[in-house]
């Protein structure tokens, strides 16, 4: 029996935890990603909204207007021609929640993060609404624009959530978000079935060394 783990144990692909991904150079450089798929923003539509789907993700304001405007462009880590931002940018400020929804779950999703003077919750949750982790992202200086990105790494991403904390400007913030990035590439769990049907191989390949030993003997 314990040749029989040795040999199977090695062969189960770790499962993946969630973990913060952040950095520099903007969202597309982060090295986790592997094929993501990048949204600009830059093909429009411009304007707000509340609830807009780009490519695999609905964005969502759930206490105020979003807006995709080029307004300050390149600006407060923007790239291209459009960006995300808050909708209502007198105060209050809103949204104060915003939320992303993957169609098709995602194993890692980042995007450029800017402007922001307060520090937001950013949660992530799987396909079952469980929380998979959350992490308190906070920019050294909202004025920064040095490709500065957050997100969160998983194996089954449904949805994130991030919550302004209203601790510099109780009133909102004005935040912008561009090259929202994603990538679908998994470790697949490996199931019960599956690992019963490595047993004969393993027991076939031990049998022979067991002969041998009775053999000798």
């Amino acid at each position: 029996m314990k040749i029989l783990l040795a040999l199977i144990l090695p062969l189960i692909p770790a499962v993946a935890s969630a973990s913060l991904l952040s950095g520099t150079g903007y969202a597309p450089s982060c090295p986790i990603f592997l094929g993501p798929a990048i949204i600009t923003f830059d093909s429009g539509p411009t304007g707000q909204f509340t609830s807009a789907v780009f490519g695999n993700v609905k964005f969502s304001g759930l206490d105020g207007p979003l807006d995709v405007t080029p307004n300050y462009i390149t600006q407060y880590n923007t790239a291209g021609v459009n960006s995300l931002q808050s909708g209502q940018v007198s105060n209050p400020i809103l949204p104060g929640k915003i939320e992303f929804v993957f169609t098709t779950p995602v194993g890692a999703a980042a995007f450029n993060w800017g402007a922001a003077d307060n520090t937001w919750l950013m949660e992530a949750f799987d396909t079952a609404n469980i929380l998979l982790e959350s992490y308190l992202i906070t920019l050294p200086y909202s004025g920064i624009n040095n490709g500065e990105y957050f997100g969160i790494q998983n194996t089954n991403i449904k949805r994130i959530l991030l919550t302004d904390q209203k601790d510099n400007y109780p009133l909102g913030d004005h935040v912008f978000i561009d090259d929202f990035t994603t990538s679908f590439e998994t470790i697949p769990e490996p199931t019960p079935l599956s690992l019963f049907a490595l047993a004969p191989l393993v027991m076939a390949r031990s049998r022979p060394r067991a002969l041998r030993t009775t053999e000798m003997v």
